[in-house]
């Protein structure tokens, strides 16, 4: 942050270690991004096991489902087994040809449920064999992509480790400077700061505010230019100030909002 004498008397302390605390934010939030880089291949090795896991999980409550398919089918055939065997019993005492008749007709409607009964159950248990095999497959799938994912965390772990000590020290600068401000005033921040992201603090932009960019009406510049008290913008709520009074602690890009937001 630059330091400007002629200015120096007019800098409200606290507004200070607002700027000082979201500037750290904003350091800390670039380091994110490079994180999430190397472990880029890891998350989309995770998905994959993920989505192997669900299919074999799907694949077992379906194999379930059919085997009590196939239970309830077989008892329905044996059912109907029985009713053959007693037709077969009444034909042998049968004495007229118009009870043979009815009775054969009974029968082959029974004998006809019997095939497609047959045709269900062997389709079941095709089905069933194909599953199990999809879920052995499946199982490998998982194996291998274990093992993946523990080769990949092994070569980035150290890249990772370095960046997050980068931004751990960082974080421990941010640290001592909240320790500093008043606890009321990093609380209200820390609020701002769940909407607004890295332009909680932000600075006037053709006296317009930084964040929402609409325009300030002469009292409220006023109030940001004096620079002596914690001034918020009356349409956003986020906390402005004159960067020619505390210097410019954002990125000077503030137009892109991708760039300088969570």
């Amino acid at each position: 942050m630059s330091d400007n004498p002629t200015y120096e008397n007019l800098r409200n302390r606290n507004l200070q270690k607002l700027i000082e605390v979201n500037k750290f934010d904003w350091e800390i939030s670039k380091f994110n991004p490079l994180i999430d880089e190397k472990r880029a291949p890891i998350v989309k090795k995770e998905k994959e096991k993920k989505q192997f896991f669900k299919e074999k999980q799907e694949l077992e409550q379906s194999i379930q489902e059919k085997r009590e398919l196939l239970i309830k089918t077989n008892e329905e055939l044996g059912v109907i087994s029985s009713e053959i065997e007693k037709i077969q019993e009444k034909l042998k005492d049968s004495k007229s040809e118009k009870e043979v008749k009815n009775l054969s007709m009974e029968e082959d409607i029974l004998r006809e449920k019997i095939l497609g009964f047959n045709n269900e159950i062997a389709n079941i248990e095709s089905y069933i064999k194909q599953a199990e095999k999809k879920i052995v497959n499946l199982g490998s799938d998982i194996e291998e992509t274990s093992k993946e994912i523990i080769e990949l965390e092994e070569e980035s772990n150290d890249e990772i480790a370095a960046i997050k000590q980068s931004q751990d020290k960082v974080s421990a600068k941010r640290q001592q400077v909240a320790l500093d401000m008043e606890p009321t005033l990093l609380t209200l921040y820390e609020k701002i700061r769940k909407w607004a992201g890295n332009t909680s603090v932000i600075h006037l932009y053709k006296d317009a505010c930084g964040g929402c960019f609409i325009r300030l009406n002469e009292k409220n510049l006023i109030d940001v230019r004096k620079g002596a008290d914690i001034a918020h913008c009356p349409h956003c709520g986020r906390i402005l100030y004159d960067k020619e009074i505390y210097g410019n602690s954002q990125s000077s890009n503030i137009k892109n909002q991708d760039e300088i937001k969570n």
